[in-house]
């Protein structure tokens, strides 16, 4: 057999375990340790690695090809790990998959979650939430205490970009940066951006480096999607390719779109022809995790690979369905990309359940807020039992620009009179029924909702125009509008500005974009969240599964601004009509008066002159 090398914090151990099974299901079992010694350096040995991979393919040899890629992609990703406190004094795993930093919490610790170099403390009513006072950084989950007051801490990049990079912060957006990312925001992320000359999710290779892990990921892919046709079809084996690929794919920087491509079509192949083999409580998390990181952002090339990914996701969600009973407590998977809810129900159990996406403990305690459903199950027979889930994504892998993170609801209406995995399960009945649900969707960031209330603006039309003219009307919110001045018209417009609201909208997603739809409305909103109430059965496009037909529903919301329609009342100016009949009055009086005044001045003027002729005339007479 092939091996990867073992943990440098466990010595290289490797416990190997063998077992037999006869057909009658009979087991045993044998364990042994080893240690496996690191390579002195893998990225030297990319043609070595073709050249074995080739030979074990034209030499159809399946296994052999599952073995040199688990040792290889093993190895590759194993991490140094010189912490300055030993990770089981923190009440952490062993350093695994970040360089120097320990892994998560052990079971039964809370403290950050992920990879981090902080103390875990065991799980208990001491441990305050976030928000809560406290006297010093033991009494709060976060290991903050910040004036008095428990506080969460800011996500840190993989070993601190090496010193070769800064730490950005992601937001919900699949593109661009943001200032802010706390542990417990499940929306953000704290990535390295390198400087020049360095590479690596944690910029700790250069450029010879970085070129060839990309060159041996991409063999890694192109043989493992190759070989699935020699492979058989045993547990085991699907097993080892679907975590295969979950290690090749770990650092999306060392993944070409070539490499890529190929190891997406091995999964996706993988989950639809043996998706019976991935559902117990090793696989099952397995498969999940492979499938979050063909979703890794910024890696997914178009609409129609996004979609192909979802199909085989609702394949794994249904078919595992089955092995479940409808009283069986709700399957609850979390991934770096998506949180997943999943359960087997009757009507009964419908009416009696919310469904909720998974929350660490830690984000329980940072307040964080789960996605929540509800299905409707009055539609069903006695009979009929439905398998449900709610996904939701954890950053914008549509790139809807959207207010809240997109939820996938899957509902499926079991055909199969027995189940292909359990005896427990009741018998179903085939039906496409309409199935209402309501589901609590979380805004990324709180928003505030605002009403502008109608507000009455008086508009007088004072010029009297053979021809309509427009006067502009400001609202109390900024917005302007024209009013329209009739024709031969004098008087006021009682104009109402319109009402303005901003409000949240129901949207789904149509295959290439979201979109309102008439199937869901808005039932209730506030700053933090909204309610959608959806038919799910009714419009969307059904999925064919083992278990039976299933449907579903992307959704998500959006902000919108609503205007109410604009009223315009007109009236005429009383007083304006009667002035026009004063004003000829007037007018006509005034010329009357100034034509009388211009007679009399004229009658006045000939008089004199009259009188004025005659005393010249005499004084000219008169002899000297």
């Amino acid at each position: 057999a092939i091996l990867s090398q073992g943990l440098s914090g466990q010595n290289y151990g490797i416990v190997c375990v063998a077992t037999a099974t006869d057909v009658f299901g009979s087991y045993a079992n044998v364990t042994n340790n080893i240690t496996v010694m690191p390579i002195s350096n893998i990225l030297n040995m990319s043609a070595t690695i073709r050249s074995r991979l080739q030979r074990a393919l034209e030499s159809y040899n399946g296994a052999t090809i599952l073995q040199i890629i688990g040792a290889v992609s093993g190895t590759m990703n194993t991490v140094s790990c010189d912490v300055s406190t030993p990770c089981k004094e923190l009440n952490r795993q062993t350093c695994n998959s970040v360089s120097n930093t320990c892994g998560p919490c052990l079971n039964g610790y809370v403290g950050i979650d992920g990879d981090f170099n902080g103390l875990c403390q065991v799980i208990s009513s001491l441990v305050h939430k976030v928000g809560e006072s406290c006297t010093n950084n033991v009494n709060c989950a976060s290991g903050s205490c910040l004036n008095g007051t428990c506080a969460d801490v800011s996500k840190i990049c993989p070993n601190n970009c090496s010193g070769k990079g800064e730490c950005k912060y992601t937001g919900y957006e699949q593109y661009g940066y943001t200032s802010q990312c706390l542990s417990a925001d499940a929306y953000c992320d704290a990535i390295c951006q390198c400087y020049d000359g360095f590479y690596g999710s944690d910029c700790s290779m250069d450029a010879t480096q970085i070129r060839e892990a990309i060159f041996i990921r991409e063999e890694m892919c192109h043989y493992l999607y190759r070989s699935i046709g020699i492979q058989d079809n045993s547990k085991s084996t699907v097993l080892t390719r679907v975590n295969s690929i979950s290690s090749i794919l770990s650092d999306p920087l060392q993944v070409s779109n070539y490499a890529y491509n190929n190891c997406t079509s091995a999964l996706i192949t993988t989950i639809l022809k043996n998706s019976v083999l991935l559902c117990d409580t090793v696989a099952y998390p397995k498969a999940a995790s492979s499938l979050s990181a063909v979703l890794s952002r910024g890696k997914v090339p178009s609409v129609s690979a996004l979609s192909n990914t979802l199909d085989a996701l609702l394949i794994l969600v249904s078919t595992c369905q089955l092995a479940s009973a409808s009283d069986d407590a709700p399957y609850l998977l979390n991934t770096k990309n998506f949180k997943l809810v999943s359960a087997t129900a009757d009507k009964y159990t419908l009416a009696l359940r919310t469904f909720v996406t998974p929350l660490t403990t830690y984000e329980t305690l940072a307040n964080h807020r789960p996605v929540s459903g509800r299905f409707n199950g009055s539609v069903l027979s006695n009979l009929q039992i439905v398998g449900v889930s709610i996904t939701e994504f954890t950053y914008d892998v549509f790139e809807s620009m959207a207010n809240s993170s997109a939820v996938l609801f899957q509902a499926t209406v079991v055909k199969n009179p027995v189940s292909l995995i359990s005896d427990r399960r009741l018998s179903a009945v085939s039906n496409h029924t309409v199935l209402d649900y309501v589901a609590t969707l979380q805004n990324i960031n709180p928003i505030q909702y605002n009403v502008y209330s109608a507000d009455i603006r008086l508009v007088e039309c004072s010029h009297l125009s053979p021809i309509a003219y427009f006067k502009s009307i400001s609202c109390p919110d900024g917005y302007i509008f024209d009013v329209k001045c009739p024709a031969n018209f004098r008087g006021l417009i009682n104009s109402t500005c319109p009402t303005i609201e901003t409000v949240p909208v129901c949207q789904l997603w149509n295959g290439n974009s979201f979109e309102p739809s008439s199937v869901c409305s808005v039932a209730s909103f506030d700053e933090f969240s909204t309610k959608c109430k959806c038919s799910l059965l009714q419009t969307s496009s059904p999925l064919t599964t083992l278990a039976g037909i299933s449907y579903q529903h992307t959704l998500s919301t959006i902000y919108k601004v609503r205007y109410r329609k604009l009223k315009s009342l007109y009236t005429a100016y009383p007083p304006l009509i009667p002035a026009i009949k004063d004003s000829v009055v007037i007018s006509t009086a005034s010329t009357v008066l100034a034509l009388s005044i211009l007679l009399l001045l004229a009658f006045v003027f000939t008089t004199n002159s009259k009188k004025l002729s005659k005393k010249i005339n005499v004084v000219i007479d008169d002899p000297i």
